[in-house]
């Protein structure tokens, strides 16, 4: 079997500068089609520009080329898959003609003739299967491709990827995040179908195991090995600040939406990085509305004790806590420091009750938090308000320490019963927090969560930028998101705006709440704002 010459090719293919400006083609010339379909691996000679040539007939099916073209030139990717073929390719000549591309460009990979570069990426796509066998029924003999700046991309798949607690002392967050973005996907593909954008959605969960270590190497695989377009999570301060190094050591880093992770630390390690999306309150804003909530409920002439944890999440809380309660005219009795994971914390208690504080403050998270709320209750300590943060409203929280949750306010973005109607262009997507919660119980039988109302609303979001753009180019999709302002059950705007360091916030509003025996049970009345409180706060003696 013979080869083409370049010259063949009726002028389409083209070498060294002599090309039209952003322009790309990609022509295969092939011998004549083979008379039977063929299953061995596919091989072709590619030559590019006029002197470089390169022999690919050594690679595996599912091998796509992707030609880089810096952005100074004004294109974007485009690739062409020549693998996951049922027939043999025919041995041919194909040319790339493209603007001048500068040398030193390429990664991983050769500059040819100083012109372009090529980079080879193996992926897990069926693309193309069976197309030789529909060559040789057509009796084609040449076949030639075009190829535009994004038709390739759209046929391609949208990666997720979704790092999460789901194993660990962080699962109760983890099972929320994987609950939300799982019920995201599923109504998605009952109004949309299974692709975004015209590409197939590929969701890659990871179990951090509630483990720093394990969270760096799951965010370094997930862009480098797996090549993600967008990351969602991970959940808890901790590992969310863990997953931040990782990530901005990347050049090239995807798009990344924050749904958890309240501690300034994130905030500040993120810096005013342009591609990192927050989707739920820093730290400040906790205690900002606690302190709100404080003052119209029982005035600023009251003493305050903190109990805090020394990791990421006491520490992350305490001085902006301090701070706000200091600034509205409280008085501060009390900082103690506790270890996190301890079994005991009964010798800060004593010392808190000495102080005779009004109200008791408690930064800690998880087990610590329940570990504490119950040592708080059985040391009867007289204390007419216990203020928590987020633990509050955990489900698992309220079943673990049972009647000692009675009393203790906590802050939060999201809580079952807020009237927030539909998005009037999505309605089905993003529909009126009543309608979801009924819809969320009617599929999981129980009440959602906080975390999983804004995993289920930041998904969203992510699928409509794809689906709006055609694209996954990280610029893109951050224009558009940056761009838009939807209702959800969230809340009525989901707009992002800067935050005292990150420039993309949304979902900062937070309502507080308490938790107050009702019947047989608990229930968490609403008590700030007050134009959407249902109760007030209750003293606990």
């Amino acid at each position: 079997m013979g080869v083409l010459p370049p010259s063949s090719a009726s002028g389409a293919f083209c070498s060294g500068r002599a090309v039209a400006p952003r322009s790309c083609a990609v022509i295969a010339v092939a011998a004549p089609a083979p008379t039977k379909p063929m299953t061995t691996t596919p091989a072709s000679l590619f030559h590019f520009g006029t002197d470089s040539r390169i022999d690919f007939s050594n690679f595996a099916c599912k091998t796509v080329l992707k030609l880089k073209r810096k952005k100074s030139a004004g294109l974007k990717w485009g690739s062409l898959a020549i693998g996951s073929l049922r027939g043999e390719l025919p041995v041919g000549w194909c040319a790339l003609c493209c603007p001048a591309v500068p040398r030193g460009v390429a990664q991983r990979s050769g500059v040819f003739s100083g012109e372009i570069s090529i980079t080879q990426v193996k992926e897990e796509m069926e693309m193309l299967n069976g197309f030789w066998n529909l060559v040789y029924a057509m009796g084609l003999g040449v076949l030639s491709l075009g190829i535009g700046l994004s038709s390739a991309e759209a046929q391609g798949v949208f990666k997720i990827g979704a790092p999460a607690s789901l194993s660990g002392k962080y699962v109760a967050y983890g099972v929320q995040a994987k609950n939300g973005i799982e019920h995201a996907l599923e109504m998605w593909k009952a109004t949309r179908g299974d692709s975004a954008g015209g590409r197939k959605i590929e969701l890659i969960f990871a179990d951090t195991q509630s483990d720093n270590a394990l969270t760096v190497s799951i965010i370094n695989d997930l862009i480098q090995t797996q090549k993600v377009d967008l990351i969602i999570g991970p959940d808890g301060s901790n590992v969310a600040a863990t997953a931040v190094p990782p990530w901005k050591k990347f050049k090239e880093r995807p798009i990344w939406i924050l749904p958890g992770g309240s501690s300034s630390k994130i905030e500040k390690e993120v810096g005013p990085d342009p591609y990192f999306f927050h989707t739920y309150a820093w730290a400040y804003y906790y205690h900002i509305n606690n302190v709100d909530a404080l003052k119209a409920a029982v005035g600023t002439k009251k003493k305050v004790a903190f109990v805090f944890t020394d990791g990421a999440y006491g520490r992350a809380h305490i001085d902006d806590a301090r701070r706000y309660v200091k600034e509205a005219g409280f008085e501060i009795v009390a900082n103690e420091l506790v270890r996190e994971g301890s079994a005991d914390f009964n010798s800060a208690i004593i010392k808190v009750r000495a102080t005779r504080p009004d109200i008791l403050y408690a930064l800690m998270q998880t087990t610590d938090a329940v570990q504490f709320a119950k040592q708080v209750y059985t040391a009867k300590t007289g204390i007419p308000y216990l203020v928590g943060t987020a633990q509050a409203q955990l489900t698992e929280w309220q079943q673990a320490v049972g009647e000692a949750q009675n009393c203790w306010t906590g802050v939060t973005t999201w809580v079952n019963g807020l009237a927030y109607p539909a998005d009037p262009r999505e309605p089905k997507l993003l529909p009126a927090a009543a309608a979801w919660e009924a819809a969320w119980r009617a599929k999981y039988g129980k009440e959602p969560e906080f975390l999983e109302a804004g995993y289920y609303v930041s998904t969203v979001l992510a699928l409509l930028a794809v689906e709006a753009t055609k694209s996954v180019d990280r610029d893109v999709l951050k224009t558009w998101l940056v761009g838009q302002d939807y209702k959800s059950p969230m809340g009525l705007h989901s707009k992002f705006k800067p935050s005292e360091i990150t420039p993309h916030q949304a979902f900062g509003e937070m309502v507080v709440f308490q938790r107050v025996k009702e019947g047989n049970g608990y229930v968490s009345k609403l008590i700030f704002p007050k134009d959407i409180a249902n109760g007030t706060l209750q003293t606990c003696k």
